[in-house]
Parts: structure tokens; C-alpha cells; sequence
């Protein structure tokens, strides 16, 4: 688990990361410990999305499905940017991920900051 701290009522928390065809699945965690539930998450942007060659779109990163995943365009800069709309005030403590398990395998996250927002603010 990675510590955000003690943050009250969030509502957007876009993700940046240096991510390389990132395969990895996000948790938020709750005031509890636990994951906070994913069914009105929504990606409101993502600065690429690999389309193309695959179904790799940003909301693999919390659709639960270890076998799908958020890939970004070749050839495209880090780094890369991830907005997600919980939906509703979570109050949240902390955040995980599940990365890519295949031995050498791009996915890992290298850096990332984490922002919480109450309101959209414009990430384009």
C-alpha cells in the first residue's frame, strides 16, 4: 500500500504516472482499509489510449479484470495522465495497485502523484 495520508471527501482523483503500457489494476482505499467500490468510477480523461491495435482504454485500470489493461500509443512521451471521477464523496486513506506480473514485463508504475480534487477541474 502506498499512503496518501488522511484526505476527507474526495470526489476526482486524477492519477499522473510514468507508466509504460501500464497493466495494473487501481485501489482506493477507504476510511476502513478496504477498497472503495468501483461501480460509478469513470474515466473523465486520459491523455492516450491505445485503440488501434487492442481494446486498451483507460478504464481497464479499474474494471477488475486482471487480463485487460490501459495501454498508451507507442512512441508517446511521459508522462502519461489518468483522470478518474469516483462518482461520489469517498472519504480516502490510501492507495494500491496491482501490477503487471509477467517477469520483465512493461507495466510498472516508475513514478507516480496522486491529486484529489472535490470538483473537475480542466486537465486538457
Amino acid at each position: 500500500m502506498f499512503s496518501i495520508g488522511k484526505i476527507s471527501f474526495s470526489l476526482f482523483v486524477p492519477v499522473l504516472t510514468f507508466v509504460r503500457n501500464g497493466k495494473w489494476e487501481v485501489y482506493i482505499l477507504g476510511s476502513d482499509g478496504k477498497s472503495v467500490s468501483r461501480e460509478s468510477w469513470k474515466v473523465i480523461y486520459a491523455d492516450s489510449e491505445e485503440t488501434e491495435k487492442g481494446n486498451y482504454t483507460a478504464d481497464k485500470v479499474f474494471d477488475l479484470q486482471e487480463s485487460t489493461y490501459w495501454k498508451t500509443v507507442d512512441k508517446i512521451s511521459y508522462p502519461h495522465q489518468i483522470v478518474i471521477d469516483l462518482g461520489e464523496k469517498q472519504k480516502i486513506t490510501g492507495f494500491r495497485y496491482l501490477p503487471r506480473a509477467e517477469k520483465g514485463a512493461p507495466g510498472q508504475i516508475r513514478k507516480y502523484k496522486i491529486y484529489i480534487y472535490q470538483t473537475v477541474l480542466n486537465f486538457r
